[in-house]
């Protein structure tokens, strides 16, 4: 069994601010672009939403007719 350890580094208040500010413009933009839950895969202006839906982004990639 191998061990996980982890390192933090300081993060002033503004940093966390900043990062803080930064997810709520990146979750807004999110949800304006239609996105409710994850993992959602956009492939031009269509979304699809749930691995089993991972079919259907490769079929659209690809630019196959489903």
């Amino acid at each position: 069994m191998s061990s996980v350890s982890f390192c933090f580094d300081y993060v002033s208040p503004y940093g966390y601010l900043a990062i803080q500010a930064d997810l709520s413009r990146r979750n807004q933009a999110a949800a304006d672009a239609g996105v409710f839950g994850v993992p959602t895969f956009a492939v031009g202006d269509e979304l699809f939403f749930g691995n089993d839906r991972l079919e259907l982004v490769k079929q659209a990639v690809l630019g196959v007719a489903a």
